[in-house]
């Protein structure tokens, strides 16, 4: 099956407020930094209860019923300033609950609020995948409260998005290439918002989107309030946090440097001649290994593995950019309910991934940087649980097969 070239994402304007200064060149990982014995996780929980929150008791039924007890750090430390109206630049690691650090005091703030001046939020993300993420948390927690929320991604049929617009929403997700593209067409007043958030926006800068954040906070300079969440905090970003916020107070509980400690994490040591894919297979047939991910670099190299995998007998898939946003949503679908087993995924395509139980991630080709490593692990150990990472590393000379737990 042939899958179209994906669309790159647009260059960077040298006249922007938001330009970053050219980074430096990246420095080999050191395989050393990629081994961590994990620490258990405390069963008994210290922080605040949401119960301990003035939430309405039908929004903290629907919290409870998924789950949701303890609030994680992020979430405890945002929660006050979100809902007096505060600008806040959050950063804390991947799986630690950013995107209900938002969600649940701008929905207490939408149920205190006259029917006739409802909040109206506008959340801005990198790719369709996270976009479908939010959306899906701020309906499950929002049920029977009357609050509705709509996304617009590329890659999905216009004449549905137009049909959506005719329904009532009070928060939209959006990646910032359709949102604009709406927004030109006129199909969509995104000036009509009062609050802005940039969910990853580390990864929105990444993947080169500082023209449309640009163009997005020119069109909302009449917002209310500015939240920004990010996994990693480095000198780039301050280039445009300031331009796009107003006495912002920062709330930075990891920076993004470390890895979680609940991760066991650990190199694969293997020579030019070894069979890595049999080594592959053999890790993902223990029994230990229930839902994994494996990433590679490219489209080419996720479709080969993933066909490789499924010929001997392990439900594997594919996910990659390339894929159209159907194949996309019922590959993550069959991933999440148990139908497939391993997904073999290049990074910007796993990167909203958010998938509770994954037990296992295989960096089957080393990352080109250890801040992509801390994203590529940071899919497993999720909602409290621990997880395992391993990374393939061609080792001639067994440098590292003793370092290795």
């Amino acid at each position: 099956m042939k899958h179209p070239k994906p669309t790159q994402a647009s260059n960077e304007d040298p006249k922007s407020y938001f330009q970053k200064p050219k980074p430096k060149k990246e420095e080999k990982i050191n395989p050393l930094r990629l081994i961590k014995k994990a620490i258990p996780l405390h069963q008994e929980q210290t922080g605040r209860k949401f119960e301990e929150l003035p939430l309405d008791g039908r929004f903290l039924g629907n919290l409870t019923k998924k789950g949701l007890v303890y609030l994680t750090e992020i979430q405890d430390k945002t929660f006050e300033l979100i809902m007096t109206g505060t600008d806040v630049l959050g950063i804390d690691q991947t799986g630690s609950g950013k995107t209900a650090a938002y969600l649940v005091p701008l929905i207490q703030r939408m149920l205190k609020q006259p029917k006739d001046k409802m909040l109206s939020v506008l959340v801005m993300v990198p790719t369709r995948e996270l976009a479908e993420q939010v959306e899906q948390e701020f309906r499950s927690i929002t049920k029977e409260l009357k609050l509705y929320a709509t996304s617009f991604v590329g890659g999905v049929d216009k004449k549905k998005d137009i049909k959506k617009l005719g329904r009532k929403f009070h928060l939209v997700v959006a990646t910032p290439g359709r949102l604009l593209d709406m927004q030109r067409k006129q199909e969509i007043n995104i000036k009509r918002f009062s609050i802005l958030v940039f969910d990853e926006f580390d990864r929105m800068l990444d993947m080169g989107f500082v023209k449309e954040i640009e163009q997005i906070k020119e069109l909302m300079k009449d917002r209310s309030q500015t939240l920004l969440f990010s996994a990693t905090k480095d000198r780039t970003q301050r280039y445009s946090v300031n331009e796009l916020m107003n006495n912002q107070v920062e709330v930075m509980v990891s920076s993004g440097e470390i890895t979680a400690d609940h991760i066991e994490q650990n190199i694969i040591s293997i020579g030019q001649k070894d069979d890595k894919l049999g080594i592959l297979m053999r890790h993902l047939k223990d029994e230990t290994c229930r839902k994994a991910l494996v990433f590679v670099e490219s489209q080419v190299q996720s479709e080969k593995i993933a066909f490789r995998l499924a010929a001997n007998n392990i439900q594997a898939e594919a996910l990659h950019g390339a894929l159209n946003q159907t194949d996309r949503k019922n590959i993550l679908k069959a991933f999440k309910t148990g139908s497939i087993h391993v997904l073999v995924a290049t990074d910007v395509a796993a990167r909203g991934i958010d998938v509770a139980d994954v037990t296992h991630v295989f960096n089957y080709q080393i990352p080109r940087t250890y801040s992509n490593y801390i994203h590529r692990i940071g899919r497993t150990g999720r909602a409290g649980k621990s997880g395992f990472a391993y990374t393939f590393i061609v080792d001639e000379e067994g440098v590292y097969k003793k370092s290795t737990l």
